[in-house]
């Protein structure tokens, strides 16, 4: 038995990290490619997306941090190459969506579309990088996309951000339903950015977006989160306003836990403790060789809408149990943690080789086979979360 076979650290560090820098890295273009197949192919003639970058630029910088090899720095450094190359519109200094595999702006499948879900990565990479060590490139970077993404995006009606840039535009149709999601990892950067800079400005707009969270996103009736909202951020018209995701639900307890550690703002605790019941009691598998996986959406009664399971989510499960565990004394967090993180290597990710089914159903039956290279990021944090806090140790 390898080390790697020990302990989700290790492997993550000795066999995710390298395979998929060096897998999904495209060496003709730069960059790295959205999806390998189940095998572990590229698909080579995909776009190359903002997400995907900033993403991969967020994920090789902070397993360097944390005991990844001397590749997750070249890793790092390939996603900010093509970002700045070929995603960044050089006219105003934010990010288009979507680019040919080339870096063509005008390619089949590209997208010029500025999205503030897309912006928050970047924004949450450029805090990872900057914590790897000074950089004045980095520094400028950061402050010309947070101007360009509060300056264009910023809806000082709600307090919130417009979905993209369309919103903005004469004569483009407003962007509908609004998301919670975009605001929630704008949140999760911005934590990052004041842990990177020690700088107060980040902590303040992140309060900002927390009471925006209890103000809008929050379901106080049921403990659980809206998905998706209006045009003035309340609970979009059903079928859409009627979703609850419960991999966000857990990633808002972990998110909110983070904030109450920084900031020293306990108010948002008892939001947290309701959305981690709301997701536990409603959003879990129960029983079976299954039990314990988080659905990917149920309604606000709690009753499933699709008890498939994405592998996302299953990760955002495992944040939070460790959160209320170091948070809240929760006696059982840890061992939940360790018993979705066992379920996610048996069920979601291949024996032979560091990639994963993306969405299965209940029975365990492959629904999605490709592998997001997205995913990384999700994967990563969840175990990096679990090293941090000695939750590997006695594996």
């Amino acid at each position: 038995m390898t080390r790697s076979d020990r302990r989700p650290d290790f492997w993550l560090y000795d066999k995710a990290m390298p395979f998929w820098i060096a897998t999904a890295r495209d060496s003709r273009h730069g960059g790295f490619f959205d999806r390998l197949s189940a095998t572990g192919e590229p698909y080579e003639d995909d776009p190359k997306t903002t997400l995907v970058q900033a993403r991969m630029l967020f994920t090789c910088a902070h397993a360097r941090l944390n005991g990844g090899g001397e590749d997750c720095v070249a890793g790092a450094e390939t996603a900010l190459a093509f970002l700045t190359d070929h995603l960044r519109d050089p006219s105003d200094g934010g990010f288009y969506r979507a680019v040919g595999r080339d870096g063509d702006p005008a390619a089949p499948g590209a997208n010029r579309v500025k999205d503030a879900y897309d912006h928050s990565f970047v924004l949450l990479g450029l805090a990872a990088l900057l914590r790897l060590g000074p950089s004045e490139t980095a520094r400028t970077l950061l402050d010309e996309t947070f101007d360009w993404f509060h300056g264009t995006l910023f809806d000082p009606s709600t307090g919130g951000y417009h979905e993209d840039d369309r919103a903005t535009q004469p004569g483009e149709p407003y962007p509908l339903p609004r998301r919670q999601n975009p605001h929630m990892h704008l949140f999760e950067a911005l934590l990052a950015l004041h842990e990177a800079t020690g700088e107060a400005r980040w902590l303040q707009h992140a309060r900002r977006i927390a009471e925006i969270f209890a103000a809008h996103f929050y379901d106080a009736d049921t403990g659980s989160l809206r998905e998706f909202l209006d045009r003035d951020l309340g609970e979009a018209p059903p079928p859409a306003g009627r979703i609850r995701e419960p991999g966000h639900q857990f990633e808002w307890v972990w998110l909110l836990h983070r904030y109450a550690t920084l900031s020293g703002d306990r108010r948002f605790d008892g939001h947290a403790a309701a959305l981690y019941r709301f997701g536990w009691n409603n959003g879990t598998h129960r029983g079976g060789r299954l039990g314990g996986g988080v659905y990917d959406e149920i309604d606000p009664s709690g009753a499933p809408i699709s008890t498939s399971m994405l592998l996302w989510p299953q990760t955002e499960g495992i944040k939070a149990h460790l959160a209320r565990a170091e948070s809240a004394g929760d006696a059982e967090g840890v061992a939940r943690a360790r018993q979705l993180t066992k379920l996610m290597f048996k069920q979601h990710i291949a024996a032979d080789r560091p990639i994963w089914r993306n969405q299965i159903d209940p029975d365990g039956k492959t629904l999605q086979a490709d592998a997001p290279t997205r995913l990384l990021y999700h994967v990563a944090m969840a175990i990096v979360e679990g090293q941090r806090l000695g939750a590997w140790e006695a594996q």
